[in-house]
């Protein structure tokens, strides 16, 4: 995955920005009347493709999946598009919104077990848009990213990275480090996939970044679980596996980048998306906070017991 993200192939370009920041000076996220694609248009599609795979209940790995394909896309489509007497998807928001629906529809099938029906898709695009539209927009995409469609993300680089870290520190803690690491894993995943509406994360960032500065908002979030040496051993682990440091002022910059996103309006929303796995993680803690307590008072017990037996009964 090291070498896919230092590809060229895969880098994802910045596209966006500057177009956003000549028509929204202020630098809100807030809806633009102009008819290129600025980063608002971008946040409403992951909005919307989120949506979608939370309806039908699909992994949103496969919503992440189709906005970086998306984004690669915009990138290498420019030229492609001039050559061929095409508005670009750029600077055409119905164009735009055609090859993200697109790029879904191609995730779902690289992604999932079952397909969605480009009726469907029709269905989705309220009319706008014909199953050829479809059509000719997946061939476009393919063609110009080359079939190469596959790149990492930022959850692949985390469900690669949680499960050595726990194989490695599990020598050293308590039989429920299990339930501690889904309980970090989950978090950071809700940090990634908030993060993806954010394109100056994505356009400048690689996915390992994300990832590694996504787990140390949750080892924060949760540091109760873990002794300070078991939170220094893991940072180091982190930084053996990844050659990323977590305590770098890059990655911490990054960090903050993404705890913010909690505040902003256009993610308020989808904090209600992620209330059902906040819940969960919650009972865990708990679970795990009683059983400790319940040790506790078994081997304080056990000990008043000894205390009390009689010389000759022991």
């Amino acid at each position: 995955m090291k070498r896919q993200e230092q590809s060229s192939v895969y880098r994802i370009q910045d596209c966006l920005t500057t177009q956003s920041s000549a028509q929204n000076p202020s630098g809100s996220v807030s809806e633009s009347i102009s008819p290129h694609v600025d980063t608002w248009c971008r946040s409403k599609m992951v909005e919307w493709c989120y949506s979608i795979v939370d309806f039908v209940q699909f992994s949103r790995e496969t919503a992440i999946l189709a906005m970086q394909i998306l984004d690669r896309y915009m990138y290498v489509s420019v030229k492609s598009d001039d050559r061929n007497g095409r508005s670009s998807v750029v600077t055409d928001r119905k164009r735009y919104q055609l090859a993200s629906m697109t790029a879904l529809y191609i995730a779902i099938k690289m992604n999932e077990p079952k397909n969605i029906d480009i009726n469907m898709m029709v269905e989705l695009g309220k009319g706008r848009y014909t199953p050829s539209d479809f059509y000719k927009m997946e061939s476009a995409m393919l063609f110009d990213l080359k079939w190469r469609l596959n790149g990492p993300t930022p959850t692949a680089y985390l469900e690669q990275l949680i499960p050595i870290l726990r194989l490695e520190s599990d020598m050293n803690e308590p039989a429920d480090s299990i339930e501690y690491w889904y309980v970090v894993r989950n978090h950071a995943r809700y940090q990634i996939e908030l993060s993806i509406s954010d394109y100056h994360l994505i356009a400048n960032h690689t996915p390992s970044e994300i990832a590694v500065a996504a787990l140390d908002n949750s080892l924060k979030s949760f540091n109760h679980l873990f002794s300070k040496s078991q939170l220094l051993r893991i940072t180091k682990q982190v930084e053996s596996h990844t050659s990323i440091s977590v305590l770098t002022p890059f990655i911490q910059a990054i960090a903050r980048r993404m705890n913010s996103l909690l505040e902003r309006p256009f993610t308020i929303h989808r904090i209600n998306t992620f209330e059902k796995a906040h819940m969960e993680e919650k009972k865990i803690c708990d679970n795990i906070a009683s059983k400790s307590t319940s040790t506790a008072d078994t081997k304080s017990s056990s000990s008043l017991s000894s205390q009390s037996q009689s010389p000759a009964s022991r």
